[in-house]
Formats: C-alpha cells, sequence, structure tokens
C-alpha cells in the first residue's frame, strides 16, 4: 500500500474544500444557464412555466438565489484562514453574485415590464 506524504486530515480537508467549490460553482452555473435559456427561447421558458413541476422550479429560484450567497458565507468563514483557498472563494463569490444578481434584475425587469397578478 502507498502512504501518503500527507497527513489525513489534510488531504481529507482539501477534498471537502473541492467539493464544496464544485457544489457553489455547478448550482449557480445550472441556473444561470437555465435562465439564459429561458430567456432566448420563450418556448422553452413557456414549457417549463406550464409543466408539472414549473412552481417548484420558480421557487428553487428565490430559494437559490439566497441559499447560494449563505453556502459563500459558510464557506468564508470555514475556508478563510487558508491562504490557498482565497482565489477559490473570489471564484465562488464572483459566480454566487452572478446568479444572485441576474435573479434579481429579472425579477425587477418583471415586476417594472409585466403585469404578473393578472
Amino acid at each position: 500500500m502507498i502512504e501518503s506524504p500527507l497527513p489525513f486530515d489534510v488531504v481529507e480537508r482539501a477534498l471537502t474544500h473541492k467539493l464544496s467549490h464544485v457544489f457553489v460553482r455547478t448550482l449557480a452555473a445550472i441556473n444561470l444557464a437555465d435562465c439564459v435559456i429561458q430567456t432566448i427561447s420563450r418556448g422553452y421558458a413557456h414549457a417549463v412555466a406550464n409543466s408539472p413541476f414549473g412552481e417548484a422550479h420558480a421557487k428553487w429560484w428565490l430559494v437559490s438565489s439566497l441559499f447560494l450567497p449563505l453556502c459563500l458565507a459558510i464557506e468564508i468563514g470555514w475556508m478563510w484562514n487558508v491562504k490557498i483557498e482565497a482565489k477559490a472563494l473570489w471564484i465562488d463569490g464572483a459566480f454566487t453574485l452572478a446568479w444572485s444578481l441576474t435573479f434579481w434584475l429579472v425579477i425587477g425587469y418583471l415586476f417594472t415590464h409585466r403585469v404578473l397578478f393578472l
């Protein structure tokens, strides 16, 4: 059996840090891609809205726009003292900010350009 030159807790911590970064970035990227596709393709947007999962999809967008910044705050608190993670935290912050800002700008646009409650 080959032994690692690093202690197990260091390897485990690096793996959990990486998993956390992948989780945040993947959720943000999927949400951004879905938002872009719905903006470009009205047919897709109507199909999603009128599907059995349309309401859950809308709620997911709202929850994820609040959940991802919370995950980022937890990540920052958890990894603040690990200097090697600084760049990764900035990247996570950019993905999270991009998604949350996009969501709330879309909501703001819809409230000012459409009649939602008729």
